[in-house]
């Protein structure tokens, strides 16, 4: 479950950009003469890095507040950082330093949608069929 759930979305979103694309777009290279590797490299991974990037930041995001699914699935033995969270508030009853965690939390979270918000903005600025919204 703390797997397949985000595995859908992302392959979702990297097949996204392919949609636009003409049906042949990754057999006439081949027909041109092309080697298999260098066609992945200038056609099908340039289309994709959008897709990549933004499964990548969805999977962050739904990892990082994962509590539950660890938490019964686990048996306490698989230790992410919501169960850190939890561990800080409700057993050690540290609230400063728990909070303090969340904080950062949220502060790592903020700094890594703005770098992806940021290379986004970059690679749209030279492809007019990337948009950020």
């Amino acid at each position: 479950m703390l797997v397949f759930t985000p595995l859908v979305a992302v392959t979702r979103l990297v097949t996204a950009p392919f949609a636009r694309e003409p049906v042949g777009l990754g057999l006439e290279p081949s027909d041109l003469g092309a080697k298999p590797w260098p066609t992945f490299l200038q056609i099908t991974l340039p289309l994709s890095i959008p897709g990549i990037a933004t499964g990548c930041m969805l999977v962050f995001i739904l990892l990082m507040g994962e509590y539950l699914i660890p938490a019964i699935l686990g048996g306490g033995e698989v230790f992410f950082v919501g169960n850190a969270l939890v561990d800080l508030f409700l057993q050690s009853r540290n609230w400063a330093f728990g909070s303090a965690v969340a904080v950062t939390l949220i502060v790592v979270m903020l700094a890594t949608v703005t770098v992806y918000m940021r290379f986004m903005a970059r690679l749209s600025a030279n492809r007019d069929d990337v948009s950020l919204i």
